[in-house]
């Protein structure tokens, strides 16, 4: 979620024709930060967020879902966000559900890549038990037909 709503915050700042400096400078943050919060999705503080709703007089529903216009029309008056809309509530809760079920997965897939290494090289030896038991059989066949051929 972070991701969408700093690809919102640089689509704001491009329609408002603001460089990255501009528009940091507006809300009081580097403007290293601001560009990580746009290209990188990193976490954004609820300070930062009321900065930009209330100085580019921003709709926080869309800033924080891209649901409905950006900019608030003027008879709605001024928001601030208090505590953390539930949204964002549900998507840490989601991605911190997510972040386990990769550990789990990668933790799997190192197990199944040890696997794979241990039955590969279980595969060579048996290759090379075949090959030498093909061998045998060639030799002893010859062996036999031998000593057809000799009795």
């Amino acid at each position: 979620m972070s991701k969408d709503v700093g690809l919102r915050i640089k689509k704001l700042r491009e329609q408002l024709n603001l460089t990255q400096t501009e528009f940091s400078d507006k809300i009081c943050v580097k403007q290293a930060n601001l560009s990580h919060i746009e290209n990188k999705g990193t976490k954004i503080s609820l300070e930062i967020i009321n900065k930009i709703i209330s100085n580019f007089n921003i709709n926080p529903e869309w800033l924080l879902t891209g649901d409905g216009e950006m900019l608030k029309t003027t008879s709605e008056s001024p928001t601030t966000i208090k505590q953390p809309v539930p949204e964002i509530i549900y998507y840490r809760e989601t991605i911190k559900g997510k972040d386990m079920e990769i550990k789990e997965l990668n933790r799997e897939i190192i197990s199944l890549n040890k696997e794979n290494e241990r039955l590969r090289s279980e595969n060579e030896i048996l290759k090379a038990e075949n090959g030498t038991l093909k061998k045998h059989e060639m030799y002893n066949i010859e062996d036999v037909e031998y000593n057809k051929n000799i009795g």
